[in-house]
């Protein structure tokens, strides 16, 4: 390596009897390499006690990583879903969890039973810890081809989404059994024994 010196710094460096520039940025950066290689030496020693400790930090770093996730959503609630928002349903989906479609129900005043079924479990909506369960059997509302939102009936609970996250609620037996008839489709849990 060879670097062009240029005005009174050739004379300094032909003084000092360093006759090429590279020679004297080596003699320049000497301190800078030997700290370097200290900082370097450090740095190994650290790797070596990081890869013995790998497992005890791994564990110590998921854990925290599920708690940090969990406690964003643990316990989040939604006190009102705004079913509201399904009014304008012209017509409704009900589909697998798949999302193969069972049945279509355009009939205006099936779809606003449907409607008013989801209004009264507007509330106490929540995502559990291990979060939301997926029900086998779910309405999609539209209003022309824009999507509303959708309900989904799970063996003891609803599903939805709103409030930014999906969500569930228990339902009761006999609620269920309603929303179940409403759709009109097979029970896919009584089927599938659940």
């Amino acid at each position: 390596m060879s670097y062009e010196v240029i005005g009174s710094d050739e004379a300094a460096l032909r003084a000092t009897g360093v006759a090429r520039l590279d020679a004297a940025v080596e003699l320049a950066l000497e301190p800078t390499l030997a700290w370097l290689a200290r900082l370097s030496a450090r740095a190994v020693r650290r790797m070596m006690v990081w890869k013995r400790s790998t497992p005890r930090t791994r564990l110590f770093a998921g854990a925290s990583l599920v708690l940090a996730m969990s406690g964003c959503t643990m316990g989040a609630r939604c006190q009102d879903m705004q079913f509201a928002r399904l009014r304008p349903a012209d017509r409704v989906l009900i589909t697998t969890n798949m999302n193969e479609t069972l049945r279509t129900i355009s009939d205006p005043a099936s779809v606003a039973a449907l409607v008013s079924f989801a209004e009264a479990h507007a509330s106490d909506w929540e995502v559990p810890w291990y979060g939301p369960p997926g029900a086998l059997v779910r309405a999609n509302f539209y209003a022309g081809n824009r999507f509303l939102g959708d309900l989904g009936v799970g063996n003891t609970f609803l599903t939805a989404q709103g409030c930014g996250d999906f969500h569930s609620r228990p339902v009761s037996a006999a609620d269920r059994a309603v929303v179940m008839q409403m759709f009109g489709v097979q029970d896919p849990y009584a089927r599938a024994g659940r």
